[in-house]
């Protein structure tokens, strides 16, 4: 396997709502503010367990799952995309902040297409 590029994912942050969430901030370079993350369920008692699509404004898109308990701890991974996200693989970590806001931190690499 040969991987494009590898990069640190930092203080991606988001504004929530009930089944979405759209970037408020991001290390230069990583996931694009403006970018939201669609979640499209299943939810099991006490884990929220959910696939998730993130939309860029111009259009790319990744596909995952994340996992959050009611604490606002989780993980959230991907492995794959489309457009400029095409060959995005990533493993997150999932933090909530005093103040609500969701933050995602973790590492990030493109696989070339084959």
């Amino acid at each position: 396997m040969s991987i494009r590029s590898i990069r640190k994912v930092l203080a991606v942050a988001w504004d929530t709502t009930a089944d979405r969430c759209t970037v408020r901030a991001s290390t230069p370079g990583s996931i694009p503010q403006g970018t939201v993350a669609r979640y499209s369920g299943p939810v099991f008692a006490n884990v929220s367990s959910s696939r998730v699509v993130l939309v860029t404004p111009n259009g790319a898109t990744a596909s995952g799952h994340c996992t959050l308990s009611p604490t606002g701890l989780g993980t959230c991974r991907f492995s794959r995309g489309t457009g400029w996200l095409a060959g995005f693989h990533a493993s997150l970590k999932v933090t909530t902040s005093p103040d609500g806001v969701l933050n995602w931190d973790g590492t990030y690499y493109f696989e070339p297409a084959v």
